[in-house]
């Protein structure tokens, strides 16, 4: 909290600038634009700033889903802008609503993190099928580009722009 003080600035996720304390201890610190006068600052201080790439971010994936609407490859698709997105049966607590029987009212849920995109099973009473094996109920799964799932019948694709 000293730090955040003495800086004086709002730390952000993208960022090119680390804060080194010690031999073997990095901070990590997000500016989304030079703060000449905050630099200055922690140098005055003692600490060695740097500017450099962080290994913690990822530029922004353009994710979506595409939704398998029929047989004839119709589809749908669906962007998944939230940190948390859940596919049901439910308007209250779904992102996409799906009209298929035997959907769960929150039957899975995409999450995205700064290791990519996962998904995750919400305990639904006919589970759901990735990669063409069954996912055991509240486990994280990697999703990839291309990766299909089904939920009750219904087919859904993973896609990454």
């Amino acid at each position: 909290m000293r730090l955040r003080k003495l800086m004086g600035f709002r730390l952000t996720n993208k960022n090119k600038m680390y804060v080194h304390f010690g031999y073997d201890y990095y901070m990590y610190i997000g500016i989304s634009k030079e703060c000449k006068d905050a630099i200055d600052s922690i140098q005055a201080s003692g600490l060695f700033v740097e500017e450099c790439e962080s290994p913690y971010y990822k530029e922004d994936e353009e994710a979506f889903l595409e939704v398998i609407i029929d047989d004839n490859g119709v589809s749908e698709r669906v962007e998944l802008h939230q940190q948390h997105f859940i596919i049901g049966r439910s308007a209250e607590v779904s992102q996409y609503v799906s009209q298929i029987v035997g959907t769960s009212r929150a039957h899975v849920e995409i999450s995205r993190g700064t290791a990519g995109f996962k998904i995750k099973d919400l305990g639904s009473k006919n589970g759901t099928i990735l990669k063409g094996e069954p996912m055991v109920p509240y486990k994280e799964y990697s999703l990839e580009e291309g990766d299909t799932f089904l939920i009750a019948g219904g087919k859904y694709m993973f896609r990454v722009a």
